[in-house]
This record gives C-alpha cells, sequence and structure tokens, in this order.
C-alpha cells in the first residue's frame, strides 16, 4: 500500500466517522427512520441515510486524489442516489424499477469509461451482482461494513504498492468502511439503508473489474478471482434465493433466511456470527487476491 493510499484510508475513516453523527442527526430531523416489525430485527427506531456519510467520505477522498477514473465516480454517485431514493420513498422502489434503475447505474459507468463489446457485458454484470449483493448482506448490524471490507483491501494488496487509480480508491473504501463501522456495530445507531449498501457494492464490483483487466493472470484466474471476492455474497444470494424459490415466493421479496439469521438460529451470539462471515469474506477475498497476483 503507498502512502497515499494509506493517507487516503485515514482521511476517508474520519470523514466517515464525523459523518455518521451527521446522517443520523439529518435523518431524525427529516424523519427518514426505519420502524421496526415484521421481518426487521432492531427493537427501536433507527435512523436511515448513513450511506450518504459513507458516500460522502470516499467521494471527497478520491476525487481530491484525482487518481479514480470519473467513470467510477460518475457510477458511485448514481448508485449512492439511486439506493438513496429507495430509502425515502415509504415502500421503496418494486423490484423491476430498482433493476432499471441499477442497470442505469451500470450504464453510466460504463460509457464514462468506455467500455464496450463483451468488457461492456462482464462489466454490468460484476456491479449487477455487487450492488444486489450488498443489498442483501446488510440484514444484521455491521454485517455489510464487515463483508465489504476484505476485498476492499484485497483490491489494495494486489497493486503490489503501485500507484493506481482503482487500488486508492479501495484503500479509501476500506478506510471508510472502518469508520463508519462504529456506527454500524455492535448496534446500528444509524443504518447504512440502500443508499450505503449500493454504493459499496458499486465502488466494490467496478474497481475488481478494473483490477482483473489490468491482471497479469491468465484471463481463466481472472474469471475465478470475481466470484472468490464476493464469496460471501454469493453464497448469501445463493442461499436465499434457492430457499425462496423452494417456497414459491419471488427471489426479490424479503424473508429471514439470510446466512446471518441462520447462524443465529443456531445458536451463534451476534459477534460469533459476523466472525465466521467475515472469515468467509477474507478466505474468498486472499483466494482472489492469489489469483490476481498471477
Amino acid at each position: 500500500m503507498t502512502t497515499a493510499a494509506i493517507l487516503g484510508a485515514a482521511l476517508a475513516a474520519a470523514l466517515a466517522y464525523l459523518g455518521g453523527f451527521a446522517a443520523a442527526a439529518f435523518a431524525r430531523r427529516t424523519g427518514v427512520i426505519d420502524e421496526p416489525g415484521g421481518r426487521k430485527g432492531h427493537t427501536a427506531p433507527t435512523p436511515l441515510l448513513g450511506g450518504g456519510a459513507l458516500a460522502a467520505a470516499w467521494l471527497l477522498v478520491v476525487g481530491a486524489g484525482g487518481t479514480a477514473a470519473t467513470g467510477v465516480l460518475l457510477g458511485a454517485i448514481a448508485a449512492w442516489a439511486l439506493g438513496t431514493f429507495d430509502d425515502l420513498k415509504p415502500k421503496g422502489l418494486g423490484a423491476g424499477w430498482k433493476l432499471a434503475g441499477q442497470l442505469g447505474v451500470a450504464a453510466v459507468w460504463l460509457a464514462a469509461s468506455g467500455y464496450h463489446g463483451a468488457a461492456a457485458l462482464g462489466g454490468a454484470a460484476c456491479v449487477l451482482f455487487a450492488m444486489n449483493g450488498f443489498n442483501l448482506l446488510d440484514n444484521t448490524d455491521g454485517l455489510c461494513c464487515i463483508a465489504a471490507l476484505p476485498p476492499a483491501l484485497c483490491l489494495t494488496a494486489v497493486a503490489g504498492g503501485e500507484d493506481t487509480g482503482w487500488a486508492f480508491a479501495a484503500a479509501a473504501l476500506a478506510g471508510g468502511l472502518l469508520g463508519y463501522l462504529p456506527h454500524s456495530w455492535p448496534r446500528a445507531r444509524v443504518f447504512l439503508g440502500d443508499g450505503g449498501s449500493h454504493l459499496i457494492g458499486f465502488v466494490l464490483g467496478a474497481l475488481a473489474f478494473e483490477a482483473a483487466l489490468a491482471s497479469p493472470s491468465a484471463p481463466g484466474a481472472r474469471v475465478l478471482a470475481l466470484p472468490a471476492l464476493f464469496a460471501l455474497a454469493l453464497a448469501d444470494t445463493a442461499t436465499v434465493t434457492v430457499n425462496r424459490l423452494r417456497r414459491g415466493a419471488p427471489p426479490w421479496v424479503g424473508d429471514r433466511t439470510h446466512l446471518s439469521h441462520r447462524l443465529h438460529r443456531a445458536g451463534f451470539a451476534e459477534p460469533a456470527a459476523l466472525l465466521v462471515l467475515g472469515a468467509v469474506a477474507a478466505a474468498g477475498a486472499l483466494l482472489a487476491a492469489l489469483l490476481l497476483r498471477g
């Protein structure tokens, strides 16, 4: 990790931590509160819009660093805006509208980055899965941040000390996640919301795709690195999708059959469950780093 990346991560951590307090206060003043009940696990009204703190921290650091591609910055803004719009709607966006919005986010990034043909299809698939995968992982206090941290660190590490735009952006995201984590765990003071999970998913998906393109590894290794990098999101998405289809429910209708919920029902306390899931994410990220380094 370069000195610039370390400084960027530290600054993003400080900004995200301070921004979390501002986001919570703003959400309370404007009434953007997630009420408990139904399948939700929290028992007290909790402010939303925490993703705004993470988005602001990451965008300020990466924008000031001047190393990230314009397409990634524009896509990140679009992803955060889409998720935040979903948070602000009383019943959220429907599944069809959310998918259409995610396709629009991918299109913004791809067009601004100049990707076309097979690269555009691969990039779109990567960011669409990551946005939805991390949106699904945002089901337990702290989990989305903990699940995203190993991939962010992996993408920083595979640069091998080179001063690349995607490595600096990944380091800034890792710092932002660490800075925001005290607001999310052990008990959430402000939820990331869809704005936060969409931002995290998009940034990781886009940076992972850029890292894979830049990797000296063989094409097969680069292809395998992407699912390894998102191993936890992939496993959780597969688990809930299969379970919902077996019950005859639409895959996009929420329930409490995520991996975190299953571990809790199996007797794991929340810290232990997060440790297990974090270890899965870390193992996948380590494998991805080995594959991408060649």
